[in-house]
């Protein structure tokens, strides 16, 4: 029987950071002991470009793309390096892209379905909160909430009162909601 040797590598990650970590630090280990974690710095898609298009790059033999955070998230918010030149510049090794964030307007799915890319998002990442606020922004249009929380955080206690005769009582409207999504 042969043994074969066991092989020390390890996929290629390219990591685009983001100001706020969000990751605990089991996780992060975790990662960095299973991939090879390759940093994303280019100041802007054109540095991107040139040097994705490098068969020897710092970007060269990665396998995957991955953004613990929305696709707009600072600080590479507006290099959108999934659609456009900057997506035909994703190395041909890339077999997936994952995006904690729900969104994917500024992702080409086509392209990259095309070129054998699978692109993964959290879809259900934000769903409850939209929820809570479109609930809030509706009470807030009957009750005038944010004039007179700010009213009232200014020490101007009275200062809502101008707005008595403008407020309405929700209790008995009908509301019509019309949307896309969760």
């Amino acid at each position: 029987m042969t043994e074969i040797a066991a092989t020390s590598h390890k996929p290629k990650v390219l990591y685009i950071p983001v100001d706020k970590p969000v990751h605990d630090d089991k996780s992060w280990k975790t990662l960095n002991e299973k991939f090879e974690v390759i940093y994303y710095d280019s100041h802007s898609i054109e540095e991107w470009i040139k040097e994705a298009s490098k068969p020897d790059g710092k970007y060269a033999g990665i396998e995957a793309i991955a953004r613990p955070h929305d696709l707009k998230a600072p600080p590479f918010g507006s290099q959108f390096l999934f659609s456009g030149k900057a997506a035909r510049a994703i190395p041909s090794t890339v077999k997936v892209i994952v995006s904690a964030g729900h969104g994917y307007d500024v992702v080409d799915v086509d392209y990259l379905t095309k070129r054998g890319i699978f692109f993964c998002n959290s879809p259900d990442s934000c769903s409850i909160a939209t929820a809570d606020t479109g609930t809030f922004l509706v009470l807030q249009s009957f009750r005038y909430l944010t004039f007179a929380e700010d009213k009232l955080r200014n020490g101007e206690f009275f200062g809502a009162s101008e707005l008595n005769h403008l407020g309405e009582n929700p209790n008995g409207k009908t509301l019509g909601v019309i949307g896309l999504g969760n």
